[in-house]
């Protein structure tokens, strides 16, 4: 199957046919264990068409998602920095809180 030919289908097809090809696929390896196959290629083609469905299917979705912003190093690791902070409060907090328990 081409590229084109897939992005030209609904998402609902799309679905479908990667079951189709996913159920072919299967029976053409039952096949390979118990005797030769014909055309060894197809597995090979039948994975790659796979692929190309999955590909489309995640481009579709990242479409409408949000991109998250680039840093900078500095922003790194300032943000980094900020985590470092306030991992050390919550441990002063924790050995404050036991040692009023102690107490």
């Amino acid at each position: 199957m081409k590229a084109e030919e897939l992005r030209n289908l609904p998402e609902k097809e799309l679905i479908a046919k990667r079951d189709e090809v996913r159920v072919r696929l299967f029976n053409l390896r039952f096949k390979a264990a118990t005797e030769p196959i014909t055309n060894p290629a197809e597995v090979r083609t039948l994975r790659r068409d796979i692929a190309r469905i999955n590909t489309i299917l995640t481009q579709r979705a990242k479409k409408g998602a949000p991109k998250c912003p680039r840093l900078s190093r500095a922003q790194r690791k300032a943000q980094g920095a900020r985590a470092s902070v306030a991992k050390g409060a919550k441990a002063k907090a924790a050995t404050a809180v036991a040692a009023e328990k102690k107490a």
